[in-house]
């Protein structure tokens, strides 16, 4: 029943042509209202702290599905965007919830009552791979002012304790939405066909063949979207970099496992491991 409503107001909605959608969007719906319907109407939310390899998985999510349907090539980043061209596709809303990368852990969300109403993939990365490659994004990409790296792992706000903490807050409210798939990053490198599959049952789509698993896997390699990040194939700011003649300020900027240890000292890297030691997923004890 609520599934028939969701596609049925999608489906009006997407039926008004551009500016009468936007007159009622931006006049007729109050802010919390359009807040709490954004949520209501998603039927998977696709969220993970940033640099833990969201663009990845959203690009490899979205050619699969541009294959599957048919739908041509160009959507790949704009998984909402697919919805509107074909109605069946479930909508997927793709976000950094809680934006924690700018909060104190005591000041993080700490529970996810707003994602009742959807399916949640959990994206997580190995937080100190996710620190230095969010201190490159910031200094390289953004071009912002954020002292050493040092400073920015074991900074107040969204440094390394935040990250452990909102893993933490995820995992303890992981029995919130309907249904909540945890995927790291680390396995999308060792078996990316595998782990896209899993996604995409997740998500509801039947009957996906090998062969579109595999073509979408092999258009979101790394060769492959550094490529597409340097024509800037896409003409977003998902998918630039600050500076094309710097390798540190692509988004694609090196996409290893483990890549943390060729920027940090002994000293450094034990100060992490302790602050590891409080967070609940296990997968990265070593």
């Amino acid at each position: 029943m609520i599934n028939s409503i969701r596609k049925g107001t999608r489906v009006l909605l997407n039926s008004c042509n551009g500016s009468i959608k936007r007159f009622i969007v931006k006049y007729m719906i109050p802010a919390k209202l359009l807040s709490w319907y954004n949520n209501y109407s998603t039927d998977v939310f696709l969220i993970s702290f940033p640099k833990a390899g969201r663009t990845w998985l959203r690009t490899m999510v979205g050619r699969a599905l541009e294959l599957h349907y048919g739908l041509g090539e160009g959507n790949a980043l704009k998984l909402t965007q697919l919805t509107k061209i074909n109605p069946i596709i479930p909508k997927i809303q793709v976000i950094h919830d809680d934006e924690p990368q700018v909060k104190r852990p005591d000041e993080l969300i700490t529970k996810k009552n707003g994602y009742k109403w959807g399916k949640v993939i959990f994206l997580v990365r190995d937080p100190r791979d996710v620190i230095v490659s969010l201190y490159f994004q910031e200094k390289k990409r953004l071009k912002e002012e954020v002292g050493t790296l040092e400073e920015f792992i074991f900074r107040e706000r969204g440094g390394i304790e935040t990250i452990v903490e909102y893993y933490n807050i995820w995992l303890n409210n992981r029995d919130i939405p309907k249904d909540f798939l945890l995927v790291s990053y680390e396995g999308l490198h060792k078996n990316p066909t595998y782990e896209l599959s899993r996604v995409l049952e997740f998500i509801g789509i039947e009957e996906v063949s090998n062969e579109v698993v595999q073509q979408a896997v092999e258009y979101s390699s790394f060769d492959n979207m550094r490529k597409m990040e340097e024509q800037d194939k896409f003409k977003s700011d998902k998918l630039r970099p600050g500076d094309p003649r710097d390798p540190e300020s692509f988004k694609t900027r090196k996409g290893r496992v483990g890549g943390y240890r060729e920027y940090l000292g002994e000293k450094e890297q034990e100060r992490l491991k302790r602050t590891m030691k409080k967070m609940e997923i296990d997968t990265y004890t070593d």
